[in-house]
């Protein structure tokens, strides 16, 4: 009995310890079948605490009802290791949750703390990480998710019940980074309801809604590979947009028509789009679909749309809320289109003539140019073989480069930095492509380009 006794007080100082060190409030509790859950109806969090994952393996996580506030989020860090989720048919499932942020920091020993994956060699028809209700104000990075159907899923489906519709609700600072999402059958993102109004049969007939919206969404600093169908696609969110800083290859594996791009701007999406790295796909590298003026810049396309599409591809897709969308496409490199290196579709009529495309470097495409709308081109590099841009490994112009000193000052877009972050040259010094040659401060070519 004394025996006994002592074992269970050495456990107890164990989790204190434990607990102490990862500063956690709470722990998420385990069902008998590895369900973890914590639900703020019945456990009280406070804004600012840390709820902390045991290292170990979940079935499942299911989150609901936690709401931190602006200044003190609630954080869900993984504890003493690797955590793993899965099996279940949404591996992650948070509902009702506001300001609140899920980490994967929690461990020195990996970049991703927390393993979303489904553990069955086939029938991936999981969802990774699955956000509705009233969810809001939310974070989620250092997370690596695989083996499932939808990586990172965000939306509520309009129904009968007006908390589903555009008046009930809507998702604000929403922001995804340091992820990697992998081995996926449909989506790595799908962020906003795909469709610009539902109509619903109810009690009192049909009735036509909208969906929910976002307002303020950031995706950036995210790797996706190996994907059947789309790398990553917004909808509905027609303010603070912006992708940025991500590595979408080996995507629309499944060659599904619509529905294999590697960054889709969908319907009633408004923001930026720049800094990315989009290759090796069957479909568009980037799908604008947007609302109001879209600036993309910035991006390198390398081998997309093998299927014969477009590495960028511009169409309008009008609704009651949609404003006429125009673009300025700036300093992208395009290496190798199946069809148009920059196609603006313009299928509905609908998109201003306000477009400009300035500065873009394009390679080994079958076709430069479609225009279906109104233009405005400017220091464009166009040329069937590649290997005339003098590029290096990183996409960088060599020296002797024709892309140096050959474009245009784009300061008035407000790209002031090439890719690799370094501060663009002005005026007749600077140069077409994402990546502009690397110089010292002095204006002088770096010695290792030369």
């Amino acid at each position: 009995m004394f025996k006994a006794l002592g074992c269970i007080f050495l456990v107890c100082i164990s989790w204190t310890a434990f607990g102490q060190r990862c500063h956690c409030q709470h722990f998420v509790r385990r069902s008998s079948d590895g369900t973890g859950f914590i639900n703020g109806s019945v456990t009280r969090v406070n804004p600012g605490d840390t709820v902390c994952l045991s290292a170990g393996n979940y079935r499942s996580l299911i989150v609901s009802n936690i709401h931190g506030d602006s200044a003190h989020p609630v954080i869900f860090i993984n504890c003493g290791g690797q955590v793993s989720i899965g099996s279940g048919k949404t591996a992650v499932s948070i509902m009702n949750c506001s300001f609140f942020h899920i980490t994967g920091t929690g461990d020195s020993t990996s970049p991703y703390g927390i393993r979303v994956t489904n553990p069955l060699l086939l029938n991936y028809d999981n969802v990774g990480i699955g956000i509705g209700g009233n969810s809001s104000d939310l974070e989620i990075d250092h997370v690596e998710i695989s083996k499932m159907q939808t990586g990172i899923l965000l939306k509520n489906d309009p129904d009968c019940h007006p908390s589903t519709w555009e008046e009930g609700h809507h998702f604000n600072n929403i922001s995804f980074h340091d992820l990697y999402i992998h081995r996926i059958v449909d989506y790595g993102f799908l962020v906003g309801y795909p469709g610009a109004t539902v109509t619903i049969n109810c009690a009192g007939g049909k009735r036509t809604v909208n969906p929910q919206k976002i307002y303020g969404l950031h995706i950036y600093n995210c790797r996706l590979d190996s994907l059947g169908g789309v790398g990553m696609e917004v909808c509905d969110a027609p303010t603070g947009v912006e992708i940025n800083h991500n590595l979408v290859e080996h995507y629309g594996l499944r060659s599904k028509a619509w529905f294999q791009a590697g960054i889709i701007m969908g319907g009633l999406v408004n923001g930026t789009c720049h800094d990315n790295l989009v290759e090796e796909g069957t479909g568009s590298g980037i799908q604008i679909l947007g609302t109001g003026k879209i600036l993309v810049y910035n991006n390198i396309l390398v081998h997309t749309s093998q299927d014969g599409e477009d590495a960028v591809f511009v169409d309008d897709r009008p609704s009651p809320e949609y404003k006429p969308l125009g673009v300025n496409l700036v300093n992208n490199t395009i290496i190798g289109a199946g069809r148009n290196a920059i196609r603006i579709q313009n299928q509905n009529g609908t998109i201003s003539g306000d477009n400009h495309i300035y500065n873009n470097l394009i390679l080994g495409c079958k076709d430069p140019f479609f225009f279906g709308a109104g233009h405005k081109l400017s220091h464009n590099l166009i040329h069937e073989d590649p290997r005339w841009a003098r590029l290096d490994d990183h996409y960088a112009p060599r020296a002797g480069s024709p892309a140096i000193g050959a474009g245009a000052d784009v300061s008035a877009f407000g790209i002031t930095r090439d890719f690799n972050g370094n501060v663009r040259m002005e005026g007749k010094t600077s140069d077409v492509g994402a990546v502009q040659m690397d110089r010292h401060p002095d204006g002088v070519v770096h010695p290792a380009n030369q």
